[in-house]
């Protein structure tokens, strides 16, 4: 049997990575990775073929997809997020990625909302949920400073305005209060919208990293508090819990927004969580976490919680399932 993956990128800080390339030495499977549609014309009887988003450099897959599909060959797509609402994604992607969509014999999500939405698009494929996982556990590194609170954010500011927003009251309230804070932001480019000047502080205050590879990225996630805001909008609503998974693996208390998929993870994990509505409810959880006892007892909890409702093997058993159950692919 054969597995090809072919992805629109193989950069290393690419989703990819994150949903089901740092899955693919732990599967001890044939898997061979590619951004190249011509690789995929050696599969055959038997084969599978991954398809993960969609390069405009592909063309039209349409009769290469229903050829491989006349060969018995499975195809299986994942779908990270409602790509349909992503910026920078034009009309013609969309409609390339659609078209690859309904020549799937199987697609896999990352949500609940996703997989509601893809079963009203695609109703008659198979849509399975593959949640994200949380990282594997680790320890924190030891250079956090004593005297200030060290608060992370993830992610690429340029891409994220109306998500950050929701912290310059919250950051001009650490001001007013005297609160010594020291921030922690991995994503960062000098040539982009930094994180500083969206919530509105100085970046001498500020430790940055660049966009990472992601075995690298998770390795620089630090801070004794977790920033998980996210803004509420068409695309948002159909996000994943990566950001309070990272957080929760590394024993990082975490603060977030009231998002769908957070209040999911927080009734799977049977957690109160510390879910945000307003700014008020943002200071009422920074209050509390000052408490350098409560963070610790916190962050336990949840990487207990991390390691045992979201495991990392989890994922890989859910792959596994999906790639050796021939009995799941009816070939039409």
């Amino acid at each position: 049997m054969k597995i090809i993956a072919l992805t629109d990128s193989i950069n290393p800080w690419h989703s990819f990575w994150i949903r089901f390339g740092q899955y693919t030495e732990d599967l001890k499977l044939p898997i061979k990775i590619t951004t190249n549609p011509k690789e995929i014309l050696e599969l055959s009887d038997g084969d599978i073929l991954i398809l993960y988003r969609y390069a405009i450099a592909w063309g039209d897959m349409s009769e290469i997809l229903q050829w491989l599909r006349s060969k018995k060959v499975q195809i299986i797509s994942d779908i990270d997020d409602c790509l349909w609402q992503a910026p920078g994604w034009d009309k013609r992607r969309l409609i390339g990625l659609t078209n690859t969509l309904r020549n799937c014999n199987i697609i896999t999500c990352s949500t609940n909302s996703l997989k509601e939405l893809l079963h009203t698009m695609f109703h008659d494929k198979r849509i399975i949920l593959i949640r994200n996982s949380a990282p594997k556990a680790r320890v924190r590194r030891n250079n956090l400073d004593e005297k200030k609170l060290t608060i992370c954010w993830t992610g690429a500011p340029w891409t994220r305005p109306n998500d950050l927003a929701i912290l310059r009251p919250v950051a001009e309230w650490l001001a007013r209060e005297s609160i010594e804070i020291k921030w922690l932001h991995i994503g960062h480019s000098d040539q982009m919208l930094s994180f500083a000047d969206v919530i509105g502080i100085n970046s001498n205050n500020i430790e940055t990293f660049p966009i990472l590879p992601h075995k690298d990225y998770l390795n620089t996630i630090n801070g004794d508090i977790g920033f998980a805001p996210i803004s509420k909008s068409m695309f948002n609503e159909f996000k994943s819990e990566l950001k309070l998974l990272e957080f929760s693996s590394l024993g990082i208390p975490w603060i977030a927004s009231e998002a769908i998929s957070y209040r999911e993870l927080c009734e799977r994990w049977q957690w109160e969580g510390r879910l945000c509505k307003n700014t008020e409810d943002w200071i009422k959880h920074i209050q509390s976490l000052l408490d350098p006892y409560i963070r610790e007892r916190e962050g336990k909890a949840l990487q207990e919680l991390s390691q045992t409702k979201q495991n990392r093997n989890h994922t890989i058993e859910c792959w596994l399932n999906i790639l050796k159950d021939n009995k799941s692919n009816p070939y039409y």
